[in-house]
């Protein structure tokens, strides 16, 4: 028998106009679970313009943020929620036949039951022995989480925080970040439904998610060409990171689909060089935890076998389909940039492939930016993906040898690849973005199976060739990229895929010079100058792609010398003496921890006060 799966988020719908707060909401409020405790207001500026701390707020230009006076209010009620909680799901959630049992519609909170193996299942079989469910509505687990004085940090004032989270930057800037976000990143990367949020950003007065409206603008700052963000590009993407992860830490968010698409938009922004509790890695797999508590990776259909229960709504699941599907991609890929255990196995969802119909956003409408044959074919390839790193995992079993275990995952590359338009044909950036992941993929798996001792030197010599028109390729492809002006709308995959041909080019050198092949040594030493010229134009909007072109800046030097020395000695007529390389080494670690500096800004630097702290 089927699983009958009921599910419901009220809280992304259309809302209702907000009413006046009375002394009977108060009331009504506390005995929810919420709080009537007295509080300050500070006034929040709502037309866009960024401002310092000191600068005052007009009264025309602000709503109001309440900042909670005292201390430990929201700590205790979510105490008395917690030691209640599970109590009134059982009593009353289990058996209810309204999603609406606990909380209004657009507050309306689920659990995801787990598979058949937990304790929730078993538990909510003691009460309903035939049930199928996988999400039911659950009791809120804390109050609304209002911006207060106890959430400041030790560096700064309520007020200063506060200030810092709700400024936005000036109106005409942040209308081109979001813009360019939709134009050029939502089409390949689509976390956002657009026109939902255009919506909420276009209606006077309410606003969407703030967090999520900051991660839009850092994700639009990524790619904008407006001339008030390019000086001052990485600052901004800084400062709006910032801000996000400040209502992400602070929990201000309640609706967790907002965190999860919080997060992947995160993986657009370069915190540091901490790649272990930062970067993508990092976030896609914050991402992925969200995700599986709130049953995203399952596949809950819009039908409900009892009519007086209430469903999930179509556009809810179209764009819990999307979000998870990217997610499944940024997981794949930032695990196949570190060699890192990915985070979501297939045989742990059962969620079903994108569909066109899962592109019909909250209107009803079709968005036909979204690029529905470049998420097909870049999930298929991260489907192959996860079995290359599988490969490399400790406990794979070594009793069959890597060329039988490898062929099904050559196959598929091949059957992938023929599926492509030719690339005289097709040269847009999906097109690009598509092929520059293949041949990383390719690139990983073959030189995975060149490295191995136990394969035949036939096996290897066909391997490196692979490799090495796998390299030439992605080379080509930045720069085909670098002649359209779209350097900008590549995700950290173009430096994951350009340190890898970089490496690679590398070590043929090495090898070359080790073997006195100069003439091939040669045309390698141009690939690798090509590499340098790419992770510089790269290092525009990724600044780890400058720590990347120094290293391999370095080592081209360090080769050529190699080479002209060789030369030299092969005009004194020294053929016959032993001829001194030197060749160096090439690590991975030496790469990875050669992150570069990030730009230094002053706070009164006048590119940034001047151009997006004005009013």
């Amino acid at each position: 028998m089927n699983a009958v799966k009921l599910f419901t988020i009220g809280w992304r719908r259309t809302r209702k106009p907000k009413r006046q707060s009375t002394p009977s909401d108060a009331t009504a409020c506390h005995q929810r679970g919420g709080s009537a405790r007295s509080s300050r207001s500070l006034r929040v500026n709502q037309q866009g313009s960024l401002r310092t701390p000191a600068e005052p707020l007009s009264p025309q230009e602000t709503t109001e943020v309440t900042i909670t006076g005292s201390p430990n209010s929201e700590e205790a009620v979510s105490l008395g929620l917690a030691k209640n909680g599970l109590f009134r799901f059982f009593k009353d959630g289990i058996s209810s036949s309204t999603w609406s049992v606990f909380d209004r519609w657009d507050r309306t909170r689920v659990v995801y039951v787990g598979t058949r193996i937990s304790n929730m299942a078993h538990l909510i079989r003691l009460d309903q022995p035939n049930t199928e469910c996988l999400v039911l509505p659950f009791p809120q687990i804390r109050p609304p989480l209002l911006l207060k004085a106890d959430d400041a940090s030790p560096s700064g004032t309520a007020a200063d925080i506060v200030r810092d989270v709700t400024s936005l930057p000036a109106k005409d800037v942040r209308d081109s970040l979001v813009d360019a976000y939709f134009a050029s990143i939502n089409p390949l990367f689509p976390v956002v439904d657009e026109a939902a949020f255009r919506a909420r950003y276009e209606e006077v007065g309410e606003q969407p998610s703030l967090m999520l409206l900051h991660a839009v603008l850092l994700a639009g700052a990524h790619v904008s060409m407006h001339p008030r963000v390019v000086p001052v590009r990485y600052m901004l993407k800084a400062t709006l990171f910032r801000r996000a992860k400040q209502l992400f830490d602070m929990r201000h968010e309640h609706d967790r689909l907002h965190l999860v698409q919080t997060a992947l938009l995160f993986t657009w922004h370069l915190q540091n060089g901490d790649t272990a509790s930062s970067g993508g890695y990092f976030w896609a797999g914050v991402a992925c935890r969200i995700a599986f508590g709130m049953g995203m990776h399952r596949n809950l259909p819009t039908a409900t076998m009892d009519p007086v229960q209430n469903y999930m709504p179509t556009q809810d699941r179209h764009q819990w389909r999307r979000v998870w599907w990217t997610l499944f991609q940024v997981d794949a890929l930032s695990a196949l940039e570190h060699g890192r255990p990915p985070m979501i196995r297939v045989e742990d969802f059962d969620q079903e492939p994108l569909l066109v119909d899962d592109f019909i956003e909250s209107n009803g409408l079709l968005n036909t930016t979204v690029d529905f044959r470049y998420c097909v074919k870049n999930i298929e390839l991260c489907h192959i993906i996860l079995g290359i790193l599988s490969l490399g995992a400790p406990r794979v079993s070594r009793q069959t040898s890597l060329v039988v275990q490898a062929a099904p995952l050559k196959t598929r590359l091949v059957s992938w690849m023929l599926d492509l338009p030719s690339s005289i044909t097709a040269d847009t950036f999906a097109d690009l973005t598509l092929r520059l992941h293949y041949h990383t993929a390719t690139l990983h798996l073959y030189r995975f199976m060149s490295d191995d001792s136990t394969c035949a030197d036939r096996v290897k010599h066909e391997c490196l060739s692979i490799v090495n028109g796998s390299a030439g390729a992605i080379i080509s492809i930045l720069e085909a990229i670098r002649a359209k002006n779209m350097v900008g709308h590549c995700h950290f995959t173009a430096l994951v895929a350009l340190t890898a041909a970089a490496i690679h080019i590398s070590k043929e050198i090495q090898r070359q010079l080790g073997d006195i092949g100069v003439m091939t040594a040669l045309n390698d030493l141009h690939l690798l100058n090509r590499v340098c010229l790419a992770a510089e134009h790269l290092s525009e909007y990724w600044p780890n792609a400058e720590g990347i072109r120094k290293v391999f800046r370095s080592l081209l030097d360090r080769f050529t010398a190699i080479i002209h020395n060789i030369q030299q000695q092969h005009d004194e007529h020294s053929i016959g003496t032993p001829i001194e390389t030197e060749v160096p080494e090439v690590n991975l670690p030496t790469i990875l921890d050669s992150f570069c500096h990030l730009p230094v800004w002053q706070d009164d630097d006048p590119r940034w006060n001047d151009v997006l702290f004005h009013s």
